[in-house]
């Protein structure tokens, strides 16, 4: 998707992105709602859900004079302003978002640098600090170093079982 000219951004009622963004473009308006994947824990599994990436706001392309028709669609809050009016956001802003995520989703990054202090929180090692070490190429799994009975010790785990502690 190519954004052109301003753009502004509207402040969604809680949880209701994806309604204000579908009530938006019913009324013939441009909107954009980047997501994010999102992993959580679910019946003692992980598994990943697309969420807002930034929630509660979505941005949405209205001409001047709808701008009230706009802040009265169903799961909008209100827009986001200052004492001047509306703000605007530009097209390259969000060109810049977009950029990073191809699809609507932002692309995954690595949460994790060697030597960073991880807990795990499921499975065998289940509550036990350690330290990162690397993720292992073309597989969801990590190398993280556990300190055990005054040894480290290194151990292969889901890389989605870990969690930054500091």
């Amino acid at each position: 998707m190519e954004f052109y000219g301003n753009w502004y951004c509207l402040y969604t009622k809680t949880g209701q992105e994806s309604i204000a963004k579908k009530n938006l473009e019913n009324q013939g308006f441009q909107s954009y709602l980047p997501m994010r994947i999102k992993k959580i824990k679910k019946n003692r599994r992980m598994v990943e859900k697309r969420v807002p990436l930034f929630p509660s706001y979505i941005f949405a392309s209205v001409p001047d004079e709808e701008l009230t028709k706009c802040r009265s669609t169903r799961g909008v809050n209100y827009l986001v302003s200052s004492d001047q009016g509306a703000l605007t956001v530009s097209a390259g802003i969000l060109n810049e978002i977009e950029d990073h995520c191809p699809k609507g989703v932002l692309a995954e990054i690595d949460e994790f640098v060697p030597g960073d202090s991880v807990e795990i929180i499921d499975g065998p090692f289940q509550g036990t600090e350690a330290l990162f070490n690397t993720r292992l190429t073309d597989s969801n799994r990590a190398i993280v170093l556990l300190q055990i009975l005054s040894n480290t010790i290194s151990a292969e785990v889901d890389y989605d079982l870990l969690k930054k502690t500091h």
